[in-house]
């Protein structure tokens, strides 16, 4: 690397440091980043087992009545998540099936549980000359 960009290479790639905006210096761009003006989306933990897939969401308000969960068979959607008149929509890591879903609260968690869809059909592609 250091034949073909001659010496600290490094110098050249604008984003290096930390990148949270808590650091100025290792920050390109200029500006206050507090969490009172930018509202970070709380990242739910997805993760499957052979027969399942889960989401854990941070959900310290249990008293969130209008809460609306909707799911495809590759995506979840979440209505009025997390805030009131906002919409939240994440990857699943597998398919999953329409039926058999289940949520629960569990201390400041929802878990959400899927069924996984076994995709076992094979389809044949002809090639042609």
């Amino acid at each position: 690397m250091k034949n073909v960009f001659s010496g600290d290479f490094t110098q050249g790639f604008p984003f290096q440091g930390n990148m949270t905006g808590n650091d100025p210096s290792g920050f390109p761009f200029q500006g206050d980043f507090s969490k009172s003006e930018t509202q970070v989306k709380p990242q739910p933990e997805i993760f499957e087992t052979n027969d399942f897939v889960y989401v854990k969401l941070p959900m310290p308000n249990k008293d969130n009545k209008n809460l609306k969960l909707q799911h495809t068979n590759h995506q979840l959607i979440l209505i009025n998540y997390p805030k009131e008149n906002e919409q939240s929509k994440y990857m699943l890591p597998s398919p999953v099936k329409r039926k058999g879903t289940r949520a629960r609260f569990l201390d400041d968690y929802l878990e959400i549980q899927f069924i996984r869809l076994d995709e076992s059909n094979i389809s044949e592609i002809d090639i042609s000359y």
